[in-house]
């Protein structure tokens, strides 16, 4: 079924109503006021500031004007428009929605390797100071006692030339 059946058959649903209509709408509220005379609203025993409770009546007037099947079928057509927009919107907000969630998570993924790397630099400057003050230490002991072999060794053949 296309949507211009659907429409029709819509439209076939409702009856025009062929003549105006008066609609009277009586509303009535009660509240407690504090105002004196000057307001319009008259106060128990003419004693200014006294809370009284005020009755309104309010009389409202709507004509509707007739409408013929056209009518209503366009104005069908219309709110039919609106609620295609509404979902229309709905789906592409939704669709934002999971692509924005998807760029938070790759977001925080990212920032959570980053801290990772971090830590893994600190630790390895830590430890590149003191991975070569080990070996520098390791090996100085050597050093200085073949220094001193090279010097002794330097000082007897002078002694050797000397003589």
């Amino acid at each position: 079924m296309n949507s211009a059946e659907s429409k029709s058959r819509e439209s076939e649903r409702y009856k025009p109503i062929t003549s105006n209509r008066t609609l009277v709408i009586q509303r009535t509220s009660s509240s407690l006021s504090q105002t004196s005379l000057g307001g319009g609203y008259a106060c128990p025993n003419n004693n200014p500031g006294t809370p009284s409770s005020i009755t309104s009546q309010f009389w409202r007037y709507a004509t509707l004007p007739s409408s013929t099947a056209n009518g209503v079928a366009a104005m069908h057509s219309g709110v039919h428009t609106i609620l295609q927009g509404r979902e229309r919107e709905k789906k592409d907000l939704q669709q934002l929605n999971e692509r924005f969630a998807t760029y938070i998570e790759k977001v925080r993924f990212l920032e959570a390797q980053n801290r990772k790397l971090v830590s893994e630099l600190n630790q390895l400057k830590d430890r590149w100071g003191k991975e070569t003050e080990r070996v520098k230490n390791m090996f100085s002991a050597e050093l200085d006692k073949f220094k001193r072999m090279l010097t002794n060794s330097e000082q007897s053949r002078t002694q050797l030339e000397l003589k």
